[in-house]
């Protein structure tokens, strides 16, 4: 290991050509530098490559998805697999739920399983326990409050 390897965000092992071996186990991959360009082999975080991905194998490839919400398909690809109470475009692959549930980075839930004794739930900007998503599971900003 060269010295400066532990600098190197998610690198294991690293000569002076760049990083050899990266921590695949907490969510990077090994990037082929340019050579032409400068570049050295350095390590990258699979979330940032792949959407609602945690582990990777490389760029184009997701080995573990980050919840149970999502499938992991033979394209290497995290997809929506949120039940019976998930709606998902086909073209886009983006989630939504269906009426009376609420898209979380979990999955859609109903306003009473979210929020135990409440019968009526309402978006808020005020922040609570649950966040709620956009069609892409990442937080909007919004919580999920009874109304």
């Amino acid at each position: 290991m060269c010295k400066d390897c532990e600098t190197r965000e998610g690198c294991k092992a690293c000569s002076e050509k760049g990083c050899l071996e990266c921590e695949t186990e907490n969510g990077f991959y090994l990037y082929k530098g340019d050579a032409t360009k400068g570049e050295v082999d350095h390590c990258r975080k699979c979330k940032d490559a792949l959407l609602h991905c945690v582990t990777c194998s490389n760029a184009m490839t997701c080995t573990k998805c980050k919840s149970d919400f999502f499938k992991l398909h033979g394209d290497g690809e995290c997809r929506c697999d949120g039940g019976d109470k998930t709606i998902i475009d086909p073209k886009t692959n983006l989630c939504t739920c269906e009426p009376g549930y609420y898209l979380t980075s979990d999955g859609c839930v109903k306003c009473g399983e979210a929020i135990k004794n409440c019968m009526a739930c309402s978006p808020s900007y005020t922040p609570t326990q649950i966040s709620l998503a956009d069609s892409l599971l990442q937080p909007n900003g919004k919580y999920l409050q009874c109304s």
